[in-house]
């Protein structure tokens, strides 16, 4: 029997997925937390999607077709407006919740009121690695300065939130859209992840994340350009073609994209993140540790300035003392190549 109002809908929207739909379906029906009702927008999938989908007999499952293909950020919209639940949790086609996600999140979430989106660690497959975000709202929040920091499909959603606030996934983003919809809700409510593995999140050839990395880049670093724009002036174009460079390897970073870095490090003081309820220490160490990441295995037109300029940064100052002195020896080789004739080097610097 179908229950008329669920404490929570289950979203997926599915596009064809024959080969991974059914473990998606069957890991929610065979739930702990049985109180929810299942909501499946099918994305007009021309393989043997839908034939599965109605081989389950369960009054849970509700299932929407659209008549054309619209794509997921149109049809998560669709499911968000059908759903009925008071809390609203997500799953992908292609992936595998634990039997007690629901229960674990539901509890957590019955607990701590001020939460509007909860997320949790999962496992990759085939790869068998565990992936951890930050746990705590400060932290999330300073990692999505620089990536994604939940996992969509472990997502679970406090539907008051989405209504108060009148908020959906923006259909621009055909991409990223669910990291463009945390980087708008951190300002609005609390977000959280729990430190337990409740998904199975499988990687392949087909996802969209595979499929379309470049267009995946290319949002992800319109959401950080906006981000940052919270805390600083920008040049948004400038800063969307460095955020381009650093996600790809071996891009030339110029010398002048190197000192807007450092000046990035200096001017973003502690007070202004904890304002903001971002967490400084966090920040820092991510962006510290981005700028040096990206910025090893980069040519540079090395003059003396710039490794002065580096060398004096409070990004150098804040290093523990072996880093520093990593740094200092791999200066002291480039300036004495740049001595006997060598105008470009590969300048790498140490984590």
């Amino acid at each position: 029997m179908r229950i008329e109002s669920p404490s929570v809908t289950v979203l997926m929207s599915v596009y064809n997925n024959e080969d991974y739909v059914a473990e998606a379906v069957e890991s929610i029906l065979t739930q702990t937390y049985c109180d929810f009702e299942f909501l499946i927008v099918n994305d007009a999938s021309n393989d043997r999607t839908v034939e599965i989908l109605q081989s389950y007999d369960d009054d849970r499952i509700r299932l929407i077709h659209n008549r054309n293909n619209m794509g997921l950020t149109a049809s998560l919209n669709i499911g968000l407006l059908e759903s009925s639940g008071k809390y609203i949790a997500r799953i992908d086609a292609d992936d595998i919740a634990t039997v007690n996600r629901l229960e674990e999140q539901i509890l957590y979430l019955e607990a701590n009121p001020g939460i509007g989106v909860l997320g949790a660690w999962f496992r990759i497959i085939p790869d068998d690695i565990v992936g951890k975000h930050p746990c705590v709202h400060e932290d999330i929040y300073a990692k999505l300065f620089f990536s994604n920091a939940l996992c969509h499909s472990t997502v679970v959603l406090r539907k008051s939130v989405l209504d108060n606030y009148h908020i959906s996934y923006n259909e621009l983003f055909t991409k990223s859209q669910d990291y463009e919809l945390w980087s708008r809700m951190i300002e609005l409510t609390d977000i959280a992840n729990m430190p337990k593995v409740l998904v199975y999140y499988r990687t392949h050839k087909g996802q969209i994340s595979m499929t379309s990395l470049t267009d995946q880049i290319n949002f992800s670093s319109v959401i950080r350009t906006r981000l940052f724009n919270n805390l600083i002036s920008l040049d948004e174009g400038s800063f969307i073609n460095l955020l381009n460079k650093l996600s790809e390897e071996g891009k030339h970073i110029e010398n002048h994209e190197c000192r807007f870095l450092l000046k990035l490090y200096s001017e973003l003081s502690e007070s202004r993140l904890k304002n903001k309820r971002i967490g400084a220490v966090s920040f820092r160490n991510r962006l510290r540790r981005t700028i040096f990441l990206n910025l090893r295995n980069k040519a540079f037109n090395i003059n003396w300035t710039l490794f002065f300029e580096i060398l004096t940064s409070k990004l150098f100052r804040g290093l523990p003392r072996d880093k520093k002195i990593k740094i200092c020896k791999r200066c002291t080789s480039l300036l004495f190549q740049h001595l006997i004739g060598k105008r470009v080097f590969n300048f790498r610097l140490v984590q």
